[in-house]
């Protein structure tokens, strides 16, 4: 008797939604895992055949998309490690960057350099498609 795929993709949906709603959490593959009612090593080939990517994967994806978000509104790295779900600073810092080729500080600085240019100047980040249909010249 087989599992029916409804169930089998139902259950690795809400796999996903635990992730999306605990990403700050500690979790980790065993957790998710049981949360979909698989063995990890079978959930972790169904999450990546769905998703393209592994469990740990979206799990990071998730939180260094939040950890760029706290580092553009100026939050420290030591408080967006704390809040993300990193027990340690060092490994987060190596990791962000890692994936984003420059350091949470320097992402912090470069954001903040960012916004005091469009304060400064915000006519010229306006995209020139919709310059041109406002009628303007660019």
């Amino acid at each position: 008797m087989s599992i029916p795929r409804i169930y089998v993709y139902k259950q690795i949906i809400e796999a996903k939604l635990f992730i999306d709603a605990n990403f700050r959490e500690k979790i980790d593959l065993e957790l998710i895992a049981n949360q979909a009612c698989f063995s990890k090593f079978h959930f972790h080939r169904l999450f990546k055949t769905c998703y393209h990517k592994t469990p740990l994967e979206y799990l990071t994806y998730l939180r260094l998309n939040e950890a760029k978000t706290l580092l553009s509104k100026g939050v420290s790295t030591q408080e967006v490690c704390c809040s993300i779900g990193f027990e340690s600073t060092s490994s987060f810092i190596k990791l962000f960057k890692k994936k984003e080729l420059m350091t949470p500080l320097e992402f912090s600085e470069m954001k903040k350099n960012n916004s005091k240019k469009i304060e400064q100047n915000p006519l010229n980040y306006i995209p020139t498609d919709f310059a041109q249909y406002l009628g303007w010249k660019t």
